[in-house]
């Protein structure tokens, strides 16, 4: 079956006329000149059946859905959460506009029984905290997505992204996504944290103060010795190392011990900075910036090595 004919089932069967005319100019502008004045006639005959798509053979449906229900390389599949919003429309997971990216379930019941979750088969599923009063922190969200996901759906998730500026979910949220992780291997889960970074913003040089890389070392020890039981003191020089554990052992009270021992037996659930893995020219620049604060060149080495991992494989 050509492409031609597909496009044509597509537009035919359930896409909205607004959708149609926007689909057409992107296909007619990138189809070859002795194609488009047959192009053009073929979509504007009238459909003999409305879901003409369902007539097809299920190995081209599925290509189909796949093409349909992949976001584009510039969009992400957000997870939009209405609990709080004065919206009716439910929670579910978006693109770029605000409505639900998966319309194909809403079509007829049996495109719905196709195509239900489908989306989560072929993108990353993105999670993300606000600053907004009241909004919910990430690991919560993902909680209330997967509480409404039905069992057989969750063998198709792949990748989920929880964002936030830090990490905003409390030990007790943390553990049942631990839980999530041990009994679904399959899916990898990252939880990044925005401000967990030694660029000032993206794509900018690092920082050159020294409390951007400061701040980078503490969050990741801070996370390190809550997560994975490693001493600050693998990290950070004696005094700086010693301020932090006494500081963060005061703000959780020890409680999180038996999470970070469960969280040795999950691997496939890290905490991420919110950089690119470090480059030679990246290395050498902190090097000589830590270096500058007065720390031995021991010191200096270890604090390397810890960010250089957690640039390459989380915490």
């Amino acid at each position: 079956m050509t492409q031609a004919i597909v496009l044509r089932y597509l537009l035919i069967s359930f896409v909205p006329l607004e959708s149609q005319r926007a689909f057409l100019r992107v296909a007619v502008s990138s189809t070859p000149a002795s194609s488009k004045t047959r192009l053009r006639a073929m979509t504007t005959t009238p459909s003999p059946t409305p879901l003409g798509l369902l007539q097809l053979p299920a190995e081209l449906r599925n290509r189909i859905y796949e093409d349909v229900l992949t976001v584009a390389p510039t969009s992400r599949l957000r997870y939009r959460d209405d609990h709080r919003s004065s919206s009716d429309t439910p929670s579910e997971l978006c693109a770029k506009d605000e409505r639900g990216f998966n319309q194909l379930k809403k079509v007829c019941r049996q495109l719905h029984a196709e195509t239900v979750h489908l989306e989560i088969k072929y993108n990353d599923a993105v999670f993300a905290g606000e600053r907004a009063e009241g909004s919910m922190p990430p690991g919560r969200l993902l909680r209330l997505f997967l509480a409404n996901l039905d069992s057989f759906a969750v063998a198709w998730l792949s990748t989920v992204i929880l964002e936030a500026d830090y990490v905003t979910d409390d030990l007790e949220s943390i553990e049942p996504l631990a839980y999530f992780c041990r009994k679904n291997p399959h899916v990898v889960m990252k939880y990044i944290c925005k401000e967990f970074r030694f660029h000032r913003k993206k794509d900018e040089e690092p920082a050159t103060s020294y409390r951007h890389i400061l701040h980078f070392l503490d969050i990741g020890t801070q996370l390190s010795f809550l997560f994975r039981c490693r001493s600050p003191h693998l990290i950070l020089p004696g005094t700086h190392a010693q301020q932090l554990r006494d500081h963060t052992e005061t703000m959780y009270s020890g409680s999180f011990n038996a999470v970070a021992a469960r969280l040795e037996q999950t691997p496939n659930l890290r905490f991420w900075p919110n950089e690119e893995p470090m480059t030679d020219e990246v290395t050498g620049f902190l090097s000589y910036r830590i270096g500058n604060i007065g720390w031995t060149r021991r010191a200096t080495a270890r604090a390397l090595e810890a960010a250089k991992e957690w640039t390459e494989n989380g915490i």
